[in-house]
């Protein structure tokens, strides 16, 4: 079984399809060890080796907020978290007119340090990030600061593997 992409049709927004692709996260029907899925010996390839939530930094609403402390409540507390903050460039102006300035700017530290306290995640575990949207061109800095957040998330599963 394929997961479904968040664009096709009749994809429900939100949902979540962690692990591999076979498995389908139902945070209201979980797995049991009767389960015909269930792996009692799982190999390395069909476990969680680290959690990415996505949040846009021009706003946190409570009910996602939410929705993460209740999958943080469910996960192991050895998997590695970490939050991709997008749209920098829409939640802080001085990141707007550069990029470089990002890691320099109280707001978007400010939002560090708040997803941080919210969700208990190191803040060394959150990126920021800028989104292409209009862009009709590549930005050599929009993509180092993506690169840079996919750096971390597979050094972190990595380390998590080991």
């Amino acid at each position: 079984m394929q997961t479904p992409h968040r664009e096709d049709p009749g994809h429900p927004a939100g949902e979540l399809y962690p692990g591999p692709p076979r498995c389908e996260f139902d945070d209201n029907s979980p797995i049991t060890e009767d389960d015909t899925k269930y792996s009692h010996r799982p190999n390395l390839c069909d476990k969680i080796h680290y959690l990415v939530y996505v949040l846009p930094a021009d706003s946190t609403a409570s009910n996602v907020i939410d929705k993460i402390r209740k999958i943080q409540e469910k996960s192991s507390k050895s998997i590695p978290k970490v939050i991709v903050l997008t749209k920098v460039d829409e939640a802080c102006q001085e990141a707007d007119g550069n990029l470089r300035k990002v890691y320099h700017s109280k707001k978007i530290a400010k939002k560090i340090k708040d997803c941080s306290d919210k969700l208990d995640i190191l803040s060394d575990n959150i990126h920021p990030v800028k989104n292409y949207h209009a862009e009709v061109k590549e930005d050599a800095t929009v993509d180092v600061l993506i690169l840079m957040a996919l750096r971390h998330i597979v050094e972190l599963a990595n380390n998590y593997t080991k």
